[in-house]
């Protein structure tokens, strides 16, 4: 079981749901159960059938290009740990902000792991993943103009506008959302997110984050790296296609700020 896991592992260098998939049956060692033997088996096997390498597709001009950062958390997902799975996708798509998210797009980052804190709620699993992602995706924006403006030293890079690159935040809790894009804090029951959500809306109004999204879970690109399915097997629908395709577009409803694509209210 260890060493399965370990190769599986290896192969989420270049593919995120076999990262994931690692991170989770970790969680069982050093005392597997049968069932976990046999959902890792499992899992092999829609590993071989799916498995799509990240790729970098031509034809993407650096200097005009936007970040796009979906986050995603389970709470309690596999019943032997205290601390929930997050996870985060980030992807770098063509053009402006647009409502359809990414047309194009490529994965140039992603992590599953066990949060470092305890969360006692989905809404707190999923503002630690969110904050976590801002924080790739802050990095990557940085990164991406050093790459574009190698002329400049580490103290310019310190004074870039914060609109430059500027990424989107993506996400599938509704609680999260309705939070984040209200004109005024609200005071969450879990006081110990204060500071996380202030962080967030601090992000958004600083203009380093332009917009926060929300999509269904059906149209997550990183649900696949958060939880295992009852036969051991991960969601990997959403996230194969967008390493298929290189792109990235909600099939259901979503929801850009304030706006609706569909006109349909999302469940919670």
């Amino acid at each position: 079981f260890r060493s399965l896991v370990a190769g599986i592992s290896w192969v989420g260098v270049t593919h995120p749901g076999a990262q994931a998939a690692a991170s989770l049956y970790q969680g069982f060692l050093p005392i597997p159960s049968i069932k976990n033997l046999l959902g890792l088996n499992v899992f092999l096997q829609q590993l071989l059938s799916d498995y799509t390498p990240l790729v970098f597709k031509s034809g993407f001009d650096l200097k005009n290009v936007r970040i796009v950062c979906a986050a995603d958390s389970s709470l309690g997902n596999t019943g032997v740990e205290k601390y929930s799975q997050g996870a985060h996708m980030c992807l770098i798509a063509k053009g402006k902000v647009s409502e359809t998210l990414c047309d194009e797009c490529i994965p140039i980052s992603g992590r599953s792991g066990k949060s470092k804190r305890v969360a006692s709620s989905s809404m707190a699993a999923e503002t630690l993943a969110q904050c976590q992602t801002i924080e790739e995706g802050l990095l990557l924006q940085t990164w991406i103009h050093e790459l574009t403006h190698p002329e400049m030293d580490a103290r310019q890079l310190l004074a870039v506008p914060a609109q430059e690159l500027s990424p989107l935040g993506v996400m599938d809790c509704e609680d999260l959302h309705g939070v984040l894009i209200k004109p005024a804090a609200p005071a969450p029951t879990n006081r110990s997110l204060t500071l996380h959500l202030s962080s967030l809306r601090e992000a958004k109004e600083s203009g380093r984050v332009q917009q926060w999204c929300w999509v269904t879970t059906h149209d997550m690109v990183s649900n696949a790296m958060t939880k295992l399915e009852s036969d051991g097997t991960l969601p990997m629908q959403p996230l194969t296609e967008v390493l298929k395709t290189c792109q990235w577009m909600p099939k259901e409803s979503c929801k850009f700020g304030v706006h609706f694509r569909n006109d349909v209210k999302p469940k919670k």
